[in-house]
């Protein structure tokens, strides 16, 4: 993993999967039965476990710490909860929230997410050293896309969209309060073990390339050019296929590559850095025979070219059986 986001040539092929530690497996559903999600979250203990049964129970190469994007809203007044089958909801109390939002001191962040460093600390030191620990932040333009809306949306952000377009110093005091806040929230990530970051977008690409460089770009080149350089940070945005000319530019280590476009054509565009990606998630949920496929497609694509992290173009879905999972890694590691 650490070899191919320098872009040096690995014996096998690298491979983690974005939620791999989630509802597709038993011992998770049967932990959340006892916990709730929130709950889980803010147990370092716990989120330990989940963690380190994940990478072991799938063989993956890197492990990605339990933690979910939003908690990084609780800091800034707003009440986070799960809904079951509606995802997170968001409500605040502020009025004017936008132009009036606080940011926390760095004090107030460490101690807040004390729980997370300790999620951070213990899972480092659970897991065997060649595996890497990723820590992970939301960028400022998804958290601000729930935060606006309240939560999920199906109206493609037009809230978000409208307040970016007409109402420009209430974004930038925004994206500069969350700027700020995931750089000090990384930074504590950084500090008690984590080996990699991973930048989630998920949201960004219903953005248009000028939208992108206009409203993203300064604020997500902010978070990543205050970073350490010796921590390695992957950007990954869902459905970004028309920004990847434009996200190439940003100052990170590597790109997660979505799967609405080929391998090939999205490694030409960022130029060739290192990548990460990009099998459809839905292609777990079929025949091993299409996964197979698929799978070696995208080995073939990458084979020899050193640089290239296998993932997904997005999430383990819940109801993917654990053994395509299992089997998916083994053939990876067994490719030649």
């Amino acid at each position: 993993m650490m070899k191919a986001l320098r872009k040096e040539q690995t014996a096998s092929k690298p491979v983690w999967l974005m939620r791999q530690a989630g509802r597709y497996m038993k011992e998770y559903r049967d932990l959340r039965k006892k916990v709730d999600f929130l709950t889980l979250c803010k147990s370092p203990e716990l989120v330990s476990h989940v963690t380190c049964e994940a990478q072991e129970k799938i063989d993956a190469d890197a492990a990605i710490i339990f933690a979910d994007i939003l908690l990084i809203t609780e800091s800034l007044g707003f009440n986070l909860a799960y809904s079951a089958g509606e995802g997170p909801v968001l409500t605040s109390e502020h009025d004017s929230l936008f132009s009036t939002l606080k940011r926390p001191s760095r004090e107030q962040i460490f101690d807040q997410y004390h729980y997370v460093a300790m999620g951070i600390e213990k899972t480092r030191s659970s897991l065997p050293e060649n595996i890497p620990l990723i820590g992970f932040a939301g960028a400022p333009f998804t958290v601000s896309a729930y935060m606006i809306e309240g939560g999920k949306t199906k109206t493609n952000f037009q809230k978000t969209i409208d307040l970016a377009s007409k109402q420009p110093t209430a974004w930038n005091h925004l994206m500069d309060v969350l700027v700020a806040s995931t750089i000090d929230y990384l930074h504590m990530q950084i500090e008690h073990g984590a080996d990699v970051l991973q930048l989630f977008d998920s949201w960004v690409g219903v953005l248009t390339p000028t939208q992108f460089d206009q409203w993203i770009k300064p604020h997500v080149s902010a978070i990543l050019n205050a970073i350490p350089s010796h921590v390695p940070v992957i950007y990954f945005g869902a459905k970004t296929a028309h920004l990847l000319e434009n996200i190439k530019h940003l100052p990170c280590q590597a790109f997660g590559i979505s799967d609405e476009i080929d391998i090939q054509s999205a490694w030409a565009k960022v130029d060739h850095a290192p990548i990460q990606g990009n099998l459809n998630p839905e292609i777990l949920l079929t025949d091993w025979k299409t996964i197979e496929k698929e799978t070696i497609k995208i080995l073939d694509a990458t084979k020899n070219k050193p640089g290239h992290i296998f993932n997904l173009g997005h999430g383990i879905l819940p109801q993917t059986p654990v053994e395509h999972v299992i089997d998916l890694i083994q053939l990876i590691h067994g490719y030649c």
